[in-house]
């Protein structure tokens, strides 16, 4: 029984053009001569095949077996050489990676070769039946043998080897003595892929890594079976992007954490705590086990809005201002606790202007946050008093934004007046301001209540009885919301 040449599956091209070697010409000759010797198109020896061997139109060889050693020479179809190899050794049946055979009973871890060129290993026990093109997974793997680089060997071009650096390279030429990880030109060698898999490490030798489902797929990138993180990093200044066209990105870490490179990020936060209460201060928040980062969020408290007198004419108060806001993302590895001081809703004036809100601030290691109370809205004495920027601002977190102004009161007609809006917060909306429709009226400005960090409504009044007064709205509390994450 013969056995099938070497590399039977790999497509040859041309030296010159680089062109697949269609109708290429390989030539068989006893080791050391220029005398013929037989192969075979049936692993039986019965079918000799013509001497040459003729490529197909893709440069691919057709079924060549034979027995013992030869000398092999291919030329194009010009008879241009394209190499000699002296010799080639054709292996025997009882080697290690014999020919499969129906007549054997194969066990588990047992490798062949099929009729196809292709080497299998056997997965289970006592099965002979065929692996050939794939037939039969429930039986056979197929797998690829890869040789490490050897500069005392010849490699053609196309020649898969892998590099002492672990990377799969691919000839270019050919190369006898280059070593693919100091072909520094790539002149002689390049990168079978660019990707880079070191034990729990991906990344790209050069360029980018691009992990891409198709459309209506998903890409998930999960740690399993406990704790574990997933990093997402650029090493130097570059970009991440997790694009999905048409499905799901998913990353998930069941005991681990998300790092990027610039915000840390989980998709699965541990628990929230929040601060809302004033009288309370200070508060104190402690780390739980095992957090890492945590978001911290809040505004200072809102402004009280404007008095308006009537008791001379018809007047309408200006709104207080919203506390300022903040939002950061905090690494606490190193931080135990921080401070916590919540600013109060401002009053709602009497007869005068509204009082300012309290600053409701952070603090701790590295940390300094402060969302400023809205200032109060201006008494209203016949719609003209005003301050037109009484927003709380916010210093010291990542973002921080100043709260809504309060809004201007109007006297409409002599019997209609609308009493100015409270700020909006970045957490809420601000009350409405009263209206007045008739003489002789007051109406109080709207407080904040629920809403947290606004501004109160301001008063409305339309000539009351002498010494009675629309009294502005109470601005809302400050809020700090802390989510932890591990």
């Amino acid at each position: 029984m013969a056995t099938r040449k070497p590399n039977a599956t790999k497509q040859h091209f041309d030296r010159s053009t680089k062109a697949p070697l269609a109708g290429g010409q390989m030539f068989f000759y006893e080791p050391g001569t220029t005398t013929f010797k037989d192969t075979f198109s049936d692993q039986a020896a019965t079918i000799p095949n013509e001497n040459p061997v003729i490529l197909d139109g893709s440069g691919f060889e057709p079924n060549i077996f034979g027995n013992g050693s030869y000398r092999i020479v291919l030329q194009n179809s010009s008879g241009i050489q394209q190499f000699d190899r002296d010799p080639v050794v054709f292996e025997s049946e009882t080697g290690a990676f014999a020919n499969w055979n129906s007549t054997t009973t194969y066990e588990v871890n047992d490798i062949v070769e099929g009729s196809d060129g292709a080497f299998y290993i056997a997965i289970v026990t006592n099965s002979n039946m065929t692996p050939q093109n794939g037939a039969n997974p429930e039986v056979w793997t197929r797998f690829d043998l890869i040789k490490r680089w050897n500069p005392n060997e010849t490699y053609l071009t196309n020649d898969p080897v892998r590099g002492s650096d672990g990377i799969l390279y691919t000839a270019i030429q050919e190369s006898t003595n280059v070593d693919p990880t100091l072909d520094t030109d790539g002149s002689h060698w390049k990168m079978f892929d660019n990707i880079r898999i070191d034990g729990n490490l991906i990344s790209a030798i050069t360029g980018q890594v691009d992990i891409q489902a198709g459309p209506g797929g998903a890409v998930s990138i999960i740690t399993s079976g406990g704790a574990g993180d997933i990093n997402l990093d650029t090493v130097t200044a570059g970009d991440i992007n997790l694009t999905s066209a048409s499905g799901d990105i998913n990353l998930d870490a069941p005991s681990g954490e998300l790092l990027s490179n610039t915000i840390p990020v989980s998709l699965a936060p541990v628990t929230q705590q929040v601060f809302d209460d004033p009288l309370s201060n200070p508060h104190t928040w402690t780390k739980p086990a095992n957090v890492k980062y945590i978001m911290i969020e809040g505004c200072g408290g809102g402004g009280g809005g404007g008095a308006s007198n009537s008791a001379v004419t018809e007047g309408a108060a200006q709104g207080g201002g919203a506390g300022g806001s903040f939002r950061d993302v905090i690494d606490v590895t190193s931080i135990s606790t921080l401070t916590i001081d919540i600013g109060s809703g401002g009053a709602g004036g009497i007869n005068s202007n509204g009082s300012a809100g309290g600053a409701t601030t952070v603090v701790g290691t590295g940390v300094n946050i402060s969302g400023n109370g809205g200032q109060g809205g201006l008494f209203g004495a016949q719609g003209t008093n005003f301050n037109t920027n009484n927003g709380g601002t916010s210093t010291g977190a990542a973002v921080n934004i100043t709260g809504g102004d309060g809004g201007f009161g109007i006297i409409i007609t002599p019997t209609v007046s609308l009493a100015g809006n409270g700020g909006g917060s970045s957490l809420s909306g601000g009350p409405a301001g009263p209206q007045t429709f008739q003489a002789a009226t007051i109406q109080n400005g709207n407080n904040a209540n629920e809403r947290i960090g606004c501004g109160g409504s301001g008063g409305s009044s339309i000539g009351g009885p002498l010494g009675s007064n629309a009294l502005g709205g109470d601005g809302g509390d400050g809020i700090v919301i802390i989510t932890e994450y591990r």
